[in-house]
């Protein structure tokens, strides 16, 4: 496998070396074999081309957020020699609604990874005892009953929380009295409607996912022919990170700070930056750009059918009006006079409102002197989530109002 020296991203500010100096990028990554073959005389798997073929396996079946393709593809490969890093995160799915594709994608990464298991429902006993033994990528699909204020809900949690680290273990008694230790630590991906515990979304890399339009595309994902198709790919990955695996250590201990990342966030990208540093080096701007604009989307979903009503309410009252942007309080003062309106019982404020389209990607602006939304943004989230929305009347004089 040949490794290319790691380049840091701009901001990335220089590590101290054990003996005192600076460690510079020549020194981050070991140096590939000067006939560009594995070692053993045959030709070495190009890790650059088939990291961009997951990235395009991953987007024929899901739509996803710019520029996340190559942070799920980078983490499916990063399983491969995840015991190479201090920390390694998990890869968190989230969605405001059903059918925005998180079992779909939860099912790609598991024809990626490395020893795939799903569990969608999982005790405590299993989950450390399965770590343990068999060192898989852990599929969690469904896992709301986490929120749950139950014993095994905060249990499981915990030991979520503990696994993303290196030394994370687990003691407990054996029936005949003997303390055991388990280690959790391992790679898992997890998806679920709403939010993580904010305990474990700090733990991992968001990709925060949206329903498609009925104008996107993506192919049937049929698990069977998809994971003929996989197989074949699933062992180039295999192969590309058995011959890079050193490599990609040596770059993880060597990588400077991440500085345009917050602390734990930094720890969390660290592994994929010290894989794309090796496989293809080209693509770290991309990288940090991917690891920006995941890091920042957190969606604070509350209770799911008031985000889901208040889209719908601003979306009629938008669909009515012709300016591009429509101030706050209009649009609450129109919401309340939907039919049904929930919000004589639910009192609906600009903050509230905010909260719960931004799990949606709708966030407010200030224009002149008023703060209101984008009148395009809320058309076209309700055309991806809701079964019946607004006919839009108004659409061609909106067109003609923006024009002039």
């Amino acid at each position: 496998m040949q490794a290319a020296a790691f380049v840091p991203p701009p901001d990335a500010g220089p590590r101290s070396d054990r003996d005192g100096g600076p460690r510079t990028v020549e020194r981050a990554v070991e140096a590939p074999p000067a006939d560009g073959t594995r070692g053993d005389g045959t030709d070495a798997i190009d890790g650059a081309a088939v990291l961009r073929e997951a990235e395009t396996f991953v987007s024929r079946y899901v739509i996803l957020p710019l520029g996340a393709a190559l942070g799920v593809a980078a983490w499916s490969f990063a399983t491969h020699c995840f015991e190479a890093f201090d920390v390694f995160p998990y890869l968190a799915l989230t969605s405001p609604t059903p059918r925005c594709g998180k079992s779909t994608l939860l099912a790609c990464i598991g024809q990626l990874s490395r020893s795939p298991v799903p569990a969608a429902n999982i005790s405590e006993a299993a989950l450390f005892r399965t770590i343990m033994e068999d060192k898989p990528t852990l599929l969690l699909d469904e896992i709301e009953w986490l929120k749950q204020k139950s014993e095994r809900a905060q249990i499981l949690t915990n030991l979520l929380n503990a696994g993303h680290r290196c030394d994370a273990i687990v003691i407990r008694c054996s029936q005949d009295g003997k303390r055991q230790r388990f280690s959790v630590f391992g790679p898992k991906a997890l998806s679920i409607i709403g939010d993580l515990a904010a305990t474990l979304t700090d733990r991992s890399i968001h990709v925060a996912l949206q329903r498609k339009t009925k104008h996107e595309r993506v192919e049937r994902f049929r698990f069977r022919a998809v994971r003929r198709e996989a197989d074949p790919l699933r062992a180039r990955i295999a192969e590309v990170m058995e011959h890079a695996k050193s490599a990609v250590a040596h770059a993880y201990q060597s990588l400077p700070d991440l500085t345009f990342l917050d602390d734990r966030a930094a720890d969390n990208w660290a592994p994929l930056f010290a894989l794309v540093g090796v496989l293809d080096p080209s693509r770290l701007a991309e990288l940090r750009t991917c690891a920006t604009v995941l890091s920042t989307s957190r969606s604070d979903m509350a209770d799911d059918s008031l985000p889901l009503r208040v889209l719908s309410d601003f979306a009629a009252v938008a669909a009515e009006r012709v300016e591009k942007v429509i101030p706050t309080d209009q649009l609450i003062d129109g919401a309340k006079k939907q039919p049904e309106s929930p919000w004589d019982e639910v009192d609906l404020t600009p903050r509230k409102a905010a909260k719960w389209l931004r799990g949606f990607g709708i966030k407010p602006g200030r224009v002149e002197s008023y703060r209101g939304y984008d009148r395009k943004a809320l058309l076209e989230a309700a055309s991806r989530y809701l079964t019946v929305y607004p006919s839009f009347p108004s659409e061609a004089s909106a067109v003609s109002s923006e024009k002039t």
